[in-house]
């Protein structure tokens, strides 16, 4: 745990500013250590904030290390958050290989279909 982090936990009241100090530590750790990245994600409040840091962690680790993030992906509770990582993912090995991408989305049954076609579907 970040020293900074730990005093601002028990010293500062106010419960967003605390919140966005535990964003910057995940932030700074997304490249370096995602893996410890995604552990740190379990400190922030349930909500956006969470899920969509969820997606960019994911996103950025499968940039480097595509089965490491996509395990980590899999192994998620179902629900927005693994379908959000999921995404991420996918976003990430797209850009790297669209065409292994694209059979394992259109296979997928770890993906629902309305995500399925949001990753298909041309932006």
């Amino acid at each position: 745990r970040d020293s900074a982090l730990a005093w601002a936990e028990e010293n500062i009241k106010d419960p967003s500013l605390i919140d966005r100090m535990r964003l910057d530590s995940i932030q700074s750790k997304i490249w370096e250590n995602p893996s410890q990245a995604t552990e740190k994600l379990s400190e922030l409040p349930e909500g956006k904030m969470r899920q969509e840091f969820r997606a960019s962690v994911a996103n950025n680790w499968a940039s480097s290390h595509l089965d490491a993030a996509r395990e980590w992906a899999n192994g998620l509770p179902e629900g927005i958050e693994r379908d959000l990582a999921l995404s991420g993912v996918t976003g990430a090995w797209i850009a790297d290989d669209t065409a292994a991408a694209r059979e394992f989305i259109e296979g997928s049954e770890e993906l629902d279909a309305q995500t399925r076609w949001r990753l298909l579907t041309p932006r």
